[in-house]
């Protein structure tokens, strides 16, 4: 509705908060849409009931140019102490609570204890010490087995990145990748991850496939494909043999240079693998503006498959879907045989997850795979001087896929 419709909706809720303030109170307004308030409050046992009503006040609806206008405030709370308190502190302090509350939903409120600022100055020093991690060597990669649903014959691997951290011990990504997006270094992150893969993967038969997962900043990056093209050389590696894979939230960032990324990949050789498949809003039309050669269906589908109908029939489409748009499928997060029965009963090409094998470092999966040594390899080769490393017979393997097939 434009700037002034903008600038009156803030004029009405500056009169609406001022309202609540009173006369006994303060009100300023910090930034744009941001406002802070000083209220005097004695009677603790009724401040969640006066913040309640607060937020309620402050979203109800807006009439204005003849139309209706819903506009919800979040709120951060310090409470004062009796003695004085630096004004930066207690600004800080709220400002804390007020990203608290913004994780939780919008238009609700927290009040802010003192492990809020333990945990962000937590996360400023992992921060700080991610920075470091690969200078200090401190990045390690493991390896997901990933099986043929028929033959039980295990066809390549999907690298997993893992962090030790010197005092906090080993860290899954969910504990720092998104401090690596935030800060940019994920693409450097990513561009090691590319290379320490490739590098490892000379150990692996030459016919199983490496699949890696991609970050959208990673994407983004001008030196993802120099960085593909020269690890693969480099180790010797065939470019069919490398899987990379991107979640949907990859696509929904400035689809059209995405598509044209992905196609530079699949021009060098690559192949593409749809992640998480069935967890974003629109995975079809990705389907039909990109030929991807899998999809990977979520494990929150594969989890529930013998609990819920609806996961059944989802999956089920899913497959047809693939097959008809002549994709392989990988069902994640494979844990029991009735599980790893369904998705082969309906036609799921490869099976991955703790049923077949944990995640692991390289080395510590002979006892499935027949692993070149690395002191044999140390320095890349061509491909024609890697011995070729026969795998096991199914029967051979310390599979549970296969002991209860």
């Amino acid at each position: 509705m434009g700037h002034h419709a903008g600038d009156e909706v803030l004029q009405k809720l500056g009169e609406r908060i001022q309202a609540e303030v009173g006369e006994d109170g303060i009100l300023a307004r910090i930034s744009g849409d941001e406002f802070a308030m000083v209220l005097p409050f004695t009677d603790a046992t009724k401040l969640n009931g006066m913040l309640d009503d607060v937020c309620d006040r402050l979203a109800a609806p807006y009439k204005m140019w003849g139309s209706t206008i819903q506009c919800r405030a979040t709120m951060g709370v310090k409470i004062l102490p009796q003695s004085n308190s630096d004004v930066d502190v207690v600004l800080k302090h709220a400002d804390m609570a007020l990203y608290s509350a913004k994780g939780q939903q919008k238009g609700t409120w927290s009040i802010f204890d003192q492990s809020l600022e333990d945990r962000a100055q937590s996360q400023r020093q992992l921060e700080t010490d991610l920075n470091q991690a690969i200078e200090r060597n401190e990045l390690r990669l493991f390896f997901q087995p990933l099986v043929d649903a028929k033959s039980k014959e295990i066809v390549g691997c999907e690298t997993l990145l893992r962090w030790q951290h010197p005092s906090k011990g080993l860290l899954s990504p969910d504990a720092f990748i998104e401090f690596a997006e935030d800060t940019g270094n994920i693409t450097r992150i990513g561009d090691w991850v590319l290379r320490q893969a490739l590098s490892e993967a000379r150990a692996l038969p030459d016919d199983m496939r490496i699949a890696i997962n991609i970050s959208p900043l990673q994407l983004h990056s001008e030196s993802l494909v120099p960085t593909i093209v020269n690890a693969l050389g480099a180790n010797g590696i065939a470019r069919h043999r490398l899987e990379l894979e991107i979640t949907e939230s990859v696509m929904m960032t400035d689809t059209e240079y995405t598509m044209d990324k992905l196609r530079q990949l699949k021009d060098i050789g690559v192949r593409i693998a749809l992640d998480d498949f069935g967890t974003g809003f629109s995975s079809l039309s990705y389907l039909r503006q990109f030929p991807f050669d899998k999809l990977k269906i979520d494990k929150s589908f594969t989890e529930d498959l013998e609990t819920s109908e609806d996961s059944r029939a989802i999956t089920k489409a899913t497959l047809q879907l693939a097959k008809a748009l002549g994709m392989r499928v990988t069902g994640e997060g494979v844990e029991t045989q009735s599980q790893a029965d369904f998705l082969t009963d309906n036609g799921c090409d490869e099976l991955q997850g703790f049923m077949i094998s944990r995640p692991k470092p390289l080395a510590n999966l002979g006892h499935l795979i027949d692993l070149q040594p690395m002191d044999a390899i140390d320095e890349p080769v061509e491909p024609a001087r890697l011995k070729r490393a026969k795998r096991k017979p199914a029967a051979d393997r310390d599979l549970r896929i296969v002991k209860k097939a």
